[in-house]
């Protein structure tokens, strides 16, 4: 997939556009109206066809309009000798135009909305770069979760949370010395985790990271939708949302619960 933003497409479109004009200049300001188009353009108008040529060459690269650009290397060479005539000139533009045009027709773009597109083409640090730094192999997954997000695959989206949950899940109970269940059902996990941190020291600082990581994992189980930790059978948005928040929110207090525990 090709990630771009609108810039080359504006930029395409205007420096066909100043061509466009600045042929129509030509005629118009023609000393001949009725041969006009075999005058020959002035050395200052060819360098400002040439200046549009090759911001348009470069606009055609970024967006892979390939057949375009081979129209748009033709007319460079044509130009770069010296000025040519109106009546070339208007061929040369001519041909661009419609290469362009057939080019676009046949390309399909997608837009996202401007609610979800900080969850695009991220390199997986949506979740913070504790997270990252802890668990480099889970990278790919939360960024892909920000991909569905904001591509509306929203369901996706949560088998990609899955993942990430399964790692993460296991490692508390590392951190904890528990075997969670195998089932990976919420309730019998979140009543392992529980148990262990009841355990525990009541008044040791880590004690209460503990206990805010089982919340935020309460919070994920609530998100989640479904009793075992296998996503439901779609998402809406909404529900996506807030499943990628409690995951993030949980991740992230594992993070820097794992960085604790190994300081």
């Amino acid at each position: 997939m090709l990630k771009l933003n609108g810039r080359p497409f504006i930029v395409a479109v205007m420096s066909l556009k100043e061509l466009s004009s600045a042929l129509t200049m030509y005629v118009a300001t023609s000393r001949d109206p009725i041969n006009g188009k075999h005058e020959i353009i002035s050395e200052q108008e060819n360098n400002d066809a040439l200046k549009h040529c090759r911001a348009l060459r470069e606009s055609c690269i970024i967006l892979g309009a390939n057949i375009t650009r081979i129209a748009v290397d033709r007319m460079i060479v044509r130009l770069e000798p010296g000025p040519v005539s109106i009546r070339d000139l208007n061929k040369l533009i001519d041909d661009i135009t419609g290469r362009l045009e057939d080019e676009f027709f046949s390309i399909n773009l997608l837009v996202l909305e401007q609610t979800t597109q900080t969850y695009f083409g991220s390199d997986g640090g949506l979740f913070g770069p504790d997270v990252s730094a802890n668990f480099p192999a889970l990278t790919e997954d939360i960024a892909e979760a920000g991909n569905c997000l904001a591509l509306s695959r929203h369901t996706a989206a949560v088998f990609h949370l899955m993942r990430v949950m399964e790692v993460g899940v296991q490692r508390l109970g590392d951190l904890l010395h528990i075997s969670l269940p195998s089932t990976k059902n919420w309730q019998n996990i979140l009543d392992e985790v529980n148990k262990a941190i009841k355990a525990l020291p009541p008044k040791e600082r880590l004690t209460k990271q503990y206990a805010e990581s089982a919340a935020h994992l309460y919070n994920v189980k609530l998100g989640w939708r479904n009793e075992v930790m296998h996503p439901k059978q779609t998402y809406t948005e909404e529900e996506a949302v807030n499943v990628f928040n409690a995951c993030r929110a949980f991740m992230r207090d594992l993070a820097g619960l794992v960085s604790e525990t190994a300081s």
